[in-house]
């Protein structure tokens, strides 16, 4: 969707997000009119307006290129694919191909709806990104915020890959920024008051918590797993990235971990392909082997 037509979101739940998402759309925006890169904006993956993705790729003839497709945040309410459009200057002379994922939102869509929905943009990817260059065997899956959450989730529990025919190995690595991986919140700790009521408006049945917390689907089946978050995140979203990366060694799963140092939860995505990131070098890193 062109920038300036981009559809009305309810306020953002932090003063901070305000601006992170005017400086990433401008960013974005920018990024979409280098001439080196190609953008094949708004492909249906279903049909509901907001199941759509847009595909970054070099300018010119390319084949068997790696892929890493990105699910926006935004508290599963709010947000765009737009949003992570500025990553593609630093990620695509990998040379690599970017695809940014819409999904449905809630309150009106809520949980299953949305990892539905990336299962699904997957899929889409898996027939068709050889037409823009890409290698459908090398695809690596990434978000940030509720982002993260979908991508983790749909990397860790199979049922969603396989309620589209997709085994977890069409996935290669996955690499959540600031991501909530246990929705199961202690709400007699005030701390975790707010993150309960802001995943409550996307499970709003307390029994889906457990199903719907990427910790709960830890395996040694899962694939290597690259996590990032803030030193100054929201909440306790820097201990569950600990926590996380934890349990999935204790699988016997690859997992590395990176608290930023001085980056809050905003940062950790608007400056992971700063030059020099430690982010982008895990992602470029991780893009080169698969």
């Amino acid at each position: 969707m062109p920038f300036d037509q981009l559809p009305e979101r309810p306020p953002m739940h932090f003063p901070a997000a305000d601006a992170y998402s005017d400086a990433v759309l401008a960013r974005s925006r920018a990024a979409a009119a280098l001439p080196g890169i190609r953008l094949s904006a708004d492909r249906a993956y279903g049909s509901h307006p907001d199941q759509r993705l847009d595909i970054y790729a070099p300018a010119g003839e390319r084949t068997g290129l790696p892929v890493l497709v990105f699910v926006h945040g935004g508290a599963w309410v709010g947000g765009y694919k737009e949003w992570a459009g500025f990553m593609a200057p630093a990620l695509l002379p990998q040379p690599a191909i970017l695809v940014s994922v819409e999904y449905r939102l809630a309150p009106e869509y809520v949980y299953p709806a949305a990892v539905q929905d990336v299962a699904a943009a997957l899929k889409w990817v898996q027939q068709h990104i050889a037409e823009f260059g890409g290698d459908p065997g090398r695809i690596l899956l990434s978000g940030h915020s509720a982002g993260a959450h979908l991508a983790s989730l749909v990397a860790l529990d199979p049922r969603w890959l396989a309620a589209e025919g997709l085994g977890v190995d069409c996935i290669r690595g996955v690499l959540p920024i600031s991501g909530l991986y246990d929705l199961q919140y202690d709400t007699s700790d005030e701390r975790n008051r707010f993150a309960a009521a802001i995943c409550a408006a996307f499970v709003p049945e307390s029994a889906d918590l457990p199903a719907a917390s990427p910790l709960s689907h830890v395996s040694p089946r899962a694939v290597p797993f690259h996590i990032t978050a803030g030193q100054h995140d929201l909440g306790n979203l820097a201990s569950e990235a600990v926590t996380l990366c934890a349990r999935l060694q204790a699988a016997g799963v690859s997992a590395t971990i990176n608290i930023l140092p001085g980056h809050d939860h905003f940062d950790a995505h608007a400056r992971c392909v700063d030059p020099g990131h430690v982010w982008l070098a895990y992602a470029r890193e991780m893009l080169g082997r698969v």
